[in-house]
């Protein structure tokens, strides 16, 4: 008997004719350099042979697609999200899509890190695609959380300017048709398709995978190699999301290699045994004072508050240990970092592409400085050139200034100095301790020293 060869593309082709329209179920995940999992925002789905792109949006990371050509059956949808905010991060204003497939009384909230409610809105929805418009006074980000009939939905969005309100204000409707994750658009088996995913880092920027490119044949999972580091760096601390002191102030944190860093400025008038810290605008080497920047309390919340280093240390020797076993004025299960914390800090962000600007190790300013509040620089990579590519890292240094004596000057827009726990040099008034320095103008973090009574702000290491 003779035998009979069938070219395999027509086989790949002309199953879907022989087979009762079977379908393709695809799967994505993703993945960073080193096999951690990343978290894919959303990925791009391309079919070259047919000429169509669909997109999924997080937590929607499958997609189904059935073997024939223009089938158009809907299907119901009966979840409940809210999709990217577009555009984010944003200046002010930013519009959002609650997708919901419920109907009944939804109720949308903004809330800073602290949870304060910041504004909201509450109307019964029918199923559909809603639209709001959201305007934000305030630089800094935000979690949007959409709540109906026992289903919730959150976000983060990062405002990068202000607006002249806080508001909520709702703009239209818009049908929905099919099921997210079920394409009704034409696929027959071979075709040759394109996978693209993105990831959100925590500076709020989106980051693109690597561009998978196949002729697809059977369901599969499909693995998207983002070409940097997304093994939690620059999200909370999984052990320690947030952290309070004596006072009941909450601090978020955020993870950067093995350590774990508060990711705001200190501002505790209080040690974690209760002694007050005695608030004053004289520098002093000896007796232990905090301060306000620029002498406003009202830049506290933003900046924290500035300690001359007898206050930092609260009795403690210096120290110049990895970790440095000084509490200090820390809350309990915190210490103030060495000078060889700060180093390993600076190192781990110097090997890691994503946080160094063109290239160059030693420039990571950027990466650590958040993206508010820094006077404007022309020096590419500097704090204070194109704010909005800052803090990849999460750690949000922010430009608090400081009190230098014999001058008392701030330089808040234009300095960020945090404290040591390593003493340097001369006893006495002319005593001296490590400093770490961001300048706005500066690609780099430098290390540096300063007079033990100055006042600089403070940044704790969990223990």
């Amino acid at each position: 008997m003779k035998k009979i060869t069938i070219p395999l593309f027509l086989l790949l082709t002309g199953v879907c004719g022989l087979m009762a329209q079977p379908t393709v179920t695809l799967k994505f995940t993703g993945h960073d350099i080193y096999g951690n999992y990343a978290r894919l925002s959303h990925v791009r789905i391309l079919n070259h042979s047919k000429g169509w792109e669909e997109n999924l949006t997080w937590p929607d990371t499958t997609l189904v697609m059935q073997c024939s050509v223009g089938i158009k059956e809907d299907i119901p949808y009966s979840g409940f999200e809210l999709l990217p905010n577009v555009p984010n991060p944003f200046y002010g204003e930013t519009d959002v899509c609650l997708r919901m497939g419920i109907s009944g009384e939804v109720s949308l909230k903004a809330f800073d890190l602290m949870g304060k409610e910041v504004t909201g809105f509450s109307s019964s929805l029918e199923p559909g695609e809603h639209h709001f418009s959201i305007k934000l006074k305030t630089a800094d980000i935000y979690l949007l959380t959409a709540v109906c009939n026992g289903k919730s939905s959150t976000i983060k969005i990062v405002n990068r300017g202000t607006s002249d309100m806080n508001t909520i204000k709702y703009v239209k409707k818009t049908s929905m048709a099919i099921a997210k994750g079920t394409t009704t658009q034409p696929f027959n088996l071979g075709d040759n398709m394109e996978y693209i995913g993105y990831c959100e880092m925590p500076n709020g920027v989106s980051i693109q995978s690597t561009p998978v490119v196949q002729n697809q044949g059977a369901s599969q999972t499909v693995i998207l190699l983002f070409q940097v580091s997304t093994n939690g760096d620059g999200y909370p601390c999984t052990e320690a999301s947030t952290v309070s002191d004596y006072d009941g102030n909450i601090y978020n944190t955020v993870k950067i290699g093995n350590q774990c860093w508060m990711k705001e400025n200190l501002r505790t008038t209080s040690y974690a045994d209760g002694t007050l810290i005695t608030t004053s605008t004289t520098p002093s080497t000896t007796t232990a004072y905090c301060f306000s920047p620029n002498l406003a309390d009202s830049m506290i919340p933003m900046y924290g508050r500035l300690y001359n280093w007898a206050a930092v240390m609260h009795g403690s020797d210096g120290s110049t240990s990895n970790p440095s076993g000084v509490q200090g004025v820390c809350p309990t299960g915190w210490h103030v970092p060495s000078n060889a914390e700060w180093s390993q800090l600076k190192s781990y962000v110097s090997m890691h592409n994503e946080f160094v600007c063109s290239g160059v190790a030693n420039y990571c300013a950027k990466a650590l400085a958040d993206s508010i509040g820094w006077n404007e620089s022309w020096e590419t990579c500097s704090p204070g050139n194109d704010l909005i590519k800052n803090n990849a890292t999460g750690l949000s240094l922010r430009p608090s200034g400081g009190f230098y004596p014999p001058e008392i000057v701030t330089n808040a827009g234009n300095t960020a100095d945090y404290w040591t726990s390593t003493s340097v040099g001369d006893t006495g008034v002319n005593a001296h301790a490590r400093i770490y320095r961001i300048l706005h103008s500066s690609a780099t973090l430098n290390n540096t020293m300063a007079f033990q009574s100055s006042a600089l702000p403070v940044r704790c290491v969990r223990d």
